[in-house]
């Protein structure tokens, strides 16, 4: 694989960033980025993240992040990936953003992560 571009690596960090803010921070990114009538898109919280992990061992291998980091990372993936399916459908609403315990904790985990990076 040719080299990735740095991109990835802002998204991945912009991702982790949004997954931080408050509820109120996440819904206004969203209404601004995906913002289409009648739609939730919470999902995207995940996606953005999940999409950037998969480049975790490039990112690596580049030395672009603190192996510690990346692993504080894949295990917030892997907490949000915990929530995915149809069987979770409530988890993925602006309802549950706000309110659902496991969406502070994912905001907790998060801003734990961007402590760390600076």
């Amino acid at each position: 694989m040719d080299e990735i571009s740095p991109i990835w690596l802002a998204k991945l960090i912009r991702s982790v960033g949004v997954l931080a803010l408050p509820y109120e921070g996440q819904r206004a990114w969203l209404a601004a980025n995906w913002g289409l009538p009648g739609l939730q898109p919470v999902s995207e919280l995940a996606v953005e993240l999940g999409d950037a992990t998969l480049l975790v061992d490039q990112f690596l291998k580049l030395g672009w992040v603190n192996p510690r980091i990346m692993e504080a990372i894949v295990l917030l993936d892997d907490y949000l990936g915990e929530r995915s399916g149809p069987q979770n459908a409530e988890f993925w609403t602006y309802d549950s953003l706000r309110a659902h315990p496991d969406w502070a904790h994912a905001r907790t985990l998060a801003l734990e992560i961007l402590k760390t990076v600076n």
